[in-house]
């Protein structure tokens, strides 16, 4: 998936980036031992962490949700690369991600 999405985003077809962002955020909480990702958000240990995390899952799912939810209007807009820009946060995710996976 990751590596999807860093096509997407070189490719600039942002609103696959928002889509596979939210896949990403569905498909990892059982590596925290955790059902839903806003458990992970609310329940993992660090204060910066949880941050992150937080700020991940509020705004990345409501731009994502905007463009899976929301039907068609006579005019739309495409999403820019700094709306989807959550790199950050991401690698912040994937670096626990690889820590909880080695040991």
């Amino acid at each position: 998936m990751c590596e999807e999405l860093n096509k997407c985003y070189s490719d600039k077809c942002f609103l696959a980036v928002g889509m596979l962002l939210r896949s990403i955020l569905d498909h990892v909480p059982p590596i925290f031992g955790k059902q839903k990702f806003i458990e992970v958000t609310n329940n993992y240990k660090g204060k910066s962490f949880m941050k992150s995390m937080k700020r991940l899952q509020e705004n990345s799912r409501d731009i994502a949700d905007r463009f899976l939810h929301n039907i068609i209007r006579k005019s739309e807009t495409l999403p820019t690369a700094t709306q989807i820009d959550f790199r950050n946060d991401l690698d912040v995710l994937l670096e626990e991600i690889v820590g909880k996976l080695k040991t």
